[in-house]
């Protein structure tokens, strides 16, 4: 493999790993909860993440913040902050009990939860990133005008693969597998594969949806844009193989359960069934435009341009 004298493991070691997914009935739901506000940023909120045991969740916004909440009753004064370098932050989330956290100047932390002073601390070796994406360990994917495949160990940055095929910023990046999703302003998806002498296997020009990305399973993911969100499967990307008509802009996409939650300008939508053909709106109090979402379990969260967050409990 072309990554394999950079690092002991071979490169699959550092993805998580997927597995398949198959898609419910339609089904009838209850009546949809109502949003619990949380308040704990001033500014654009950029990332949201829940940690696997539904104890926290993460928020990180553009007030140079990140907080950690305690689940199921998150409270601003209880909340752990986490002050970073005069930046905005583009990245927070869990790995197993550690959390991640990027800034845009290029500075990343790795947080213990349970330590926090032992945390660490480094800046990448590209400069000012748009995003991050930790994969396993000290492992991560950084983008900007290029996507970066860097693995920290002790000290030092390896830096496994540069993938520089698109021509405007990158948007954002995901793993599918043993191959990547990119998006770009450039208006185009690429697939591609660091393991390949020839590592573009496929670039879908001129598309609407190149805001956000979403994997949903090991061959289909998810684009959003404008007021559309195109379900792709990467074995045939002449075409989208569905396509969903959303009222607003598209800003965020996250899927779980079965279901695709799109945030837009407007509310959180959820779509799920076959052919994605159910339909929820959930009711925000937050008319500002959704910048984040993510559900895991019963509980949905999702994050506001103006810093404020909402979060549904679909347990109560």
């Amino acid at each position: 493999m072309i990554l394999s004298s950079l690092v002991i493991s071979p490169y699959s070691a550092f993805l998580p790993t997927t597995s398949s997914i198959q898609m419910e009935k339609e089904e009838q739901y209850p009546p949809l909860p109502q949003p619990q506000r949380i308040d704990g940023h001033t500014n654009y909120v950029r990332s949201l993440d829940i940690s696997s045991n539904l104890r926290y969740f993460i928020s990180g916004a553009s007030d140079r913040k990140v907080r950690l909440w305690t689940l199921p009753n998150p409270s601003t004064k209880t909340s752990q902050v986490f002050s970073g370098p005069n930046s905005s932050v583009v990245s927070s989330s869990f790995i197993d009990e550690t959390l991640a956290i990027a800034y845009k100047c290029g500075t990343v932390k790795y947080i213990p939860i349970a330590e926090p002073d032992r945390l660490l601390t480094f800046d990448i070796v590209g400069g000012k990133i748009e995003g991050f994406l930790p994969l396993t360990g000290t492992a991560f994917v950084a983008w900007g005008d290029k996507v970066q495949l860097i693995n920290y160990h002790h000290l030092h940055q390896a830096i496994l693969f540069t993938y520089s095929e698109h021509l405007r910023k990158v948007c954002s990046v995901k793993p599918l597998g043993p191959r990547f999703i990119s998006t770009s302003s450039d208006r185009s998806i690429h697939i591609w594969d660091p393991n390949l002498p020839i590592p573009t296997i496929e670039k879908i020009r001129n598309v609407r949806t190149f805001n956000a990305l979403e994997i949903l399973d090991e061959h289909t993911f998810a684009t959003g844009g404008e007021s559309v969100v195109h379900i792709w499967d990467e074995r045939k990307v002449t075409d989208p193989i569905e396509v969903l008509n959303i009222d607003s802009k598209v800003s965020c996409l996250n899927y779980s359960n079965d279901k695709l939650y799109i945030g837009t300008d407007k509310t959180v939508v959820i779509r799920s069934g076959t052919h994605w053909a159910n339909e929820q709106n959930l009711v925000v109090d937050d008319k500002n435009g959704v910048s984040a979402i993510k559900a895991l379990g019963n509980l949905t969260i999702a994050g506001f341009r103006d810093g404020g967050i909402d979060m549904w409990n679909f347990s109560m």
